[in-house]
């Protein structure tokens, strides 16, 4: 009858939870890398739809002037 060897079992599930351990570390930080990337793209859209605000309050401002009709 065969003898478990127990040495060789625990390297095995060491590597086990080490390879689990880099997934988890990986897909985090993919994860984290894309949301900073969605984040950069939001701030962006941001600034030209504020830009695009104070354009039409100005244009509001001018259209409501008495002399403008």
């Amino acid at each position: 009858m065969p003898r478990v060897r127990w040495d060789r079992l625990g390297r095995l599930a060491m590597l086990f939870v080490l390879v689990a351990l880099l997934y988890l570390y990986l897909s985090a930080g993919i994860r984290m890398y894309s949301s900073w990337g969605q984040a950069r793209r939001d701030s962006a859209s941001v600034v030209a739809m504020e830009r695009e605000h104070k354009s039409l309050v100005r244009r509001r401002e001018a259209l409501g002037r008495q002399g403008t009709v």
